[in-house]
Order: structure tokens, then sequence, then C-alpha cells
């Protein structure tokens, strides 16, 4: 506003006329007058200069002061889009650490679960160990697996067995030995032609000597020898399968042991597929994928 007021000011004292010298007639000899310039318009003249040459220094400075301060201006902006930048790597980053603490919570749980699992699935191996129930331990089981559903369909096969228990090992081991002569008597009484081979039966009850080679490998006194030796061996599977390859008389003398070999057969089987169906859910810090699974020569 000032410098207007000086620029209209220097505009108006440009536009006042000059000063005219009324010509006084002087002698001829005297030199003519020079004109003077009023003292005050001079001074204000000079002041003015000097106020615009103050305005103009004022407006170098104010447009220096612009110029820092578009520069600032854009120092500011780059300022926002780093800002902004940072703003989406932290929020970027605060997504990565929720996904990593949900994916901890997560593998905490499924640990303690499987904890949990391992718990009853001893528990439920022990008390099969034995030819009690376990319906109990299977229950236990079950209900704190029941989100899995290959652990279901195995409780669900193995719920009748639970309730009435399961011969052991041991237990097959020794019936068998006091139902085998039975059955092979009962084979050779049925292939008895005559009084005579009826007569031999009966004494071989009391000492039986057999020739070395007198038998085939599929008789049945062979067979008998070879299921003990299974079953010594803890092979169940094998002793099974070589009763089942008796005639058919002595399968019938052996149907009740063959029935809770089955049933043993059935239960290790169940076994050893919940255990594999628990370690596969099982988080990598728990499970041990080098651990195959084997049926042979289960022990109870």
């Amino acid at each position: 506003g000032r410098l207007a007021a000086l620029k209209q000011e220097v505009v108006d004292l440009k536009a006042r006329p000059e000063p005219t010298v009324t010509a006084m007639p002087t002698p001829a000899a005297t030199p003519a007058a020079t004109p003077t310039v009023d003292p005050q318009l001079q001074e204000q003249l000079h002041n003015a200069l000097t106020e615009i040459a103050t305005l103009r220094e004022k407006l170098t400075n104010l447009q220096q002061g612009v110029a820092g301060a578009e520069e600032v201006k854009q120092q500011l902006t780059q300022l926002k889009n780093d800002l902004a930048g940072a703003n989406t790597a932290i929020s970027s980053m605060r997504g990565h650490v929720q996904e990593m603490t949900d994916s901890a919570q997560q593998v905490a749980a499924a640990e303690s679960a499987t904890r949990a699992h391992v718990i009853t699935y001893l528990e439920l191996r022990a008390a099969t160990a034995t030819a009690a129930p376990f319906e109990k331990e299977l229950q236990t089981l079950c209900n704190a697996a029941k989100n899995i559903a290959a652990v279901v369909g195995e409780c669900a096969k193995l719920e009748q067995s639970s309730q009435a228990g399961v011969a052991t090992l041991l237990m097959l081991q020794a019936r068998f030995a006091v139902m085998a002569p039975p059955a092979e008597r009962a084979v050779a009484l049925s292939e008895a032609k005559d009084w005579t081979d009826r007569l031999k039966v009966s004494l071989d009850e009391v000492v039986h000597i057999r020739k070395i080679g007198e038998t085939d490998s599929k008789t049945t006194p062979k067979l008998v020898h070879e299921t003990s030796a299974a079953l010594q061996r803890g092979n169940l599977a094998e002793a099974v399968a070589k009763v089942e390859a008796m005639p058919e008389l002595a399968q019938k003398e052996l149907q009740e042991w063959l029935g809770d070999a089955r049933a043993r057969l059935a239960l290790e089987g169940a076994l050893t597929r919940l255990g594999a169906a628990l370690g596969q859910t099982a988080p990598v810090s728990l499970a041990r994928p080098d651990a195959a699974p084997t049926t042979e020569g289960a022990q109870p």
C-alpha cells in the first residue's frame, strides 16, 4: 500500500508543471538569471526516490523469500510424499506383524491340542494293552480330536470292541497252545479211514512220534507248528494267515480264537491309523514326518 501511494505521489510530482519564473526586465549588461527549483519540492522528490529504493530492496528481499518459500514448499511436498510412503510401509508391516501374531497363536493352539491328543492316545494305547474294556479312553480321545475326520472314523470302528475289550497277544498265545491239539485231533479223526486210524489218533494223545519229513507244508500239524512259531515272534498277522490255511474242520475248532485274533489285528491297525492321523495334524515342531507307521510284528 505504501509503495502504491509513493508511486502515485511520484506520478503527481511528475505531472506538476514546472515552475515558471516571470521575466523581469534587466539591464542589458546583466546576465540572464538561472531558474531555481523549489527546495521543498526537491526534498520531497529526494525522499520519494529514497523510499522507492528502500521499497525495491524490500521487494527484492520479498522475492527472494518467495523463492525460498517455494523451495520449502517443494521440500514439504516431498516430505509429505515420503511420509505417505512410510505410512503405507508401516501399514503393510502392521498387517504382516498381525499375520505373524495370528500364525503364532494358531501354532500355539495347535501344539496345545496336539499335546492333548498325544496324552489321550497314549492312555488309549495303555488301556488296549490289556483285555479290559477301553470305552472311556476311546471316548476321551474321540472328544479331544473330534475335528479330525480320520479319527472320528476310526472311533466309530472301535466303538463295539471297546465295550467288551480285546484279547492280548499273550492271551492268544496261551489259548492257541491249549486249543491247537484238539483241532489237530479233530482233523485227524475226520481223515481216519477205519478204527485202527482212530485208535492211532487216540494213542497220539498220549505220545506222538513224527518222523522228520513225515508231513508236507500244507498238513495241519505243520501249520499248527508254524502258527505257534509266528505267535512266539509276535507276528499275529502271520499266525492268523496260517490258521486260515488249515482245513475247515480245524478252523471250526479254532473259530473263537480266530475271531479274537482278528479283533486284535483290527485294533492294532486302528491304533496305527489313529497315530498317523494325529501326527499329520500336529504342527511342525511336534510332527515327525520321518516316522513311518508299520503293522509288521506289532505288539499290544
